[in-house]
């Protein structure tokens, strides 16, 4: 710059438009790249403009002072040199930005559009919203102090002054009208894409819920509960979330446990055990798990229409004929001085083994309702995640050995999804349901996901 006697600060504004230019494409690799360096770039930029404007703050004063006291300066042409200097910025701005808006062709059609209300709305949203003066500051402050011949620099705090005043006056002008211009009206500009994202996340956890095996059930399950997060976090950025949907599900999920708790009360009264201790232990145990759930339904199911009331008034009745039951045994057992046969320490183990079977049950259940219609892909993945608490709180804790395979399963589940998730956008831009665009944003960002699943993050 200073070889061919142009602006050095010009030249360096010139270099960063110049390097931004990105033709790598996208990739796994531009991922890695860009989020170092927008993470570095971001703390320099933030830096720099606070930098600059702190300094405004501390020459303005000084400026302002040794300006506005000069009584061989007038101060109404200080005032109005601004804001003509302000108008003749704005102007050129706008004109500037209408005339490339106009020249500019449609990327589709090829052709000049004309100026329609909309465009030179844009225009003026553009001029207000555009840069605010730091080029310009930094201009102001290489001017140097003295002249070649030793005396100071002619008006060299008018200038700073003038500067200083047009950017406050921008400023100003974009706080006040930018909100008309450009209305904030609570819409996510990204919220476009967010539908075509939760497609893709669902269309991967039912294409994952397909490649469950007994090996790898418990990595795809947590696999699943992930993307199931992610749904749940993009439905509600643009509110689309359905709690009553959620609640049927459970309450639904209810009625399998009592259904398989029912079935197994059933067959253990058709194929009674030989041992007399054993039979009781197996009925006493599927009677009281069916208590607890008929129980737990009786709290949740609130509404007296619905097709299971039948069923739990009939509940309450065998819960308190099993109830009156038991109590009539102990009562006899007291009286005879004798040891029942089974203790409340076995009921209480074996209804923890039951429960951990309902479990399983439950979990498998879902798991076929995922590759359905009949109830919401995420909410079945949510359910899952509860029931796999409920399970791991109820088994005994893995070994270490066990949860490092685990982790090195879910990585390489995740990296498969990965591949599933491009693959999915790829079959909905050949069908075109999304464009190009689109398709490009939704790579990017699972090229961000995929460069820390390798890097370990």
């Amino acid at each position: 710059a200073e070889e061919f006697n142009v602006s050095g600060i010009l030249s360096v504004v010139a270099a960063g438009l110049f390097i931004r230019f990105d033709r790598t494409g996208v990739g796994p690799n531009v991922a890695r790249t860009n989020i170092v360096s927008t993470s570095v770039w971001g703390v320099l930029s933030f830096s720099l403009n606070g930098a600059v404007f702190i300094l405004l703050g501390m020459q303005l004063p000084r400026a302002m002072r040794a300006s506005w006291s000069d009584p061989y300066i007038s101060n109404t042409v200080l005032i109005g040199i601004i804001l003509l200097v302000t108008l003749v910025v704005i102007a050129l701005r706008f004109f500037w930005i209408a005339a490339m808006l106009r020249v500019a062709r449609d990327t589709i059609s090829g052709q000049r559009r004309k100026m329609t209300p909309e465009r030179w709305r844009s225009a003026a949203v553009m001029t207000f919203g555009g840069p605010k003066g730091t080029i310009t500051l930094s201009l102001m402050f290489t001017i140097p102090y003295y002249i070649a011949g030793g005396a100071p620099f002619p008006m060299r705090d008018e200038l700073i002054f003038i500067a200083s005043g047009v950017i406050i006056a921008t400023l100003l002008l974009a706080n006040f009208l930018l909100p008309l211009l450009a209305p904030n009206r609570g819409k996510d500009p990204s919220a476009e894409i967010i539908p075509v994202t939760i497609d893709v996340l669902r269309a991967t956890v039912e294409e994952l819920t397909g490649r469950i095996t007994p090996e790898n059930r418990r990595a795809i399950l947590m696999v699943i509960d992930q993307y199931t997060k992610r749904i749940g976090r993009l439905q509600q950025r643009i509110g689309d979330t359905d709690p009553q949907g959620f609640e049927q599900l459970q309450i639904e999920a209810l009625h399998w446990e009592k259904e398989f708790v029912r079935d197994r009360l059933a067959d253990t009264k058709a194929h009674p055990a030989a041992d007399t201790a054993t039979q009781e232990l197996n009925v006493e145990t599927c009677e009281r798990m069916l208590d607890q759930i008929m129980n737990t339904l009786r709290h949740t199911s609130t509404d007296p229409t619905s097709g299971h009331a039948v069923s739990q008034i009939r509940g309450r009745v065998r819960m308190f004929q099993r109830q009156m039951s038991n109590y009539a045994k102990r009562t006899v057992s007291k009286i005879r001085h004798t040891t029942p046969l089974v203790s409340e320490d076995q009921i209480f183990a074996r209804t923890r083994e039951l429960q951990v079977e309902a479990i399983h049950h439950v979990i498998g259940r879902l798991i076929d309702e995922m590759g359905q219609d009949t109830y919401n892909t995420e909410h079945c993945s949510a359910l899952l995640l509860d029931y796999r608490r409920a399970e791991a709180s109820l088994q005994a804790r893995p070994t270490m050995s066990g949860t490092t395979e685990t982790i090195t399963q879910v990585e390489d589940v995740k990296r498969e999804s990965y591949g599933i998730e491009l693959g999915m956008i790829q079959d909905m831009y050949e069908a075109g349901d999304i464009n190009r665009a689109q398709a490009r944003s939704l790579r990017r960002n699972i090229y961000v996901m995929q460069v820390d699943a390798d890097s370990g993050i």
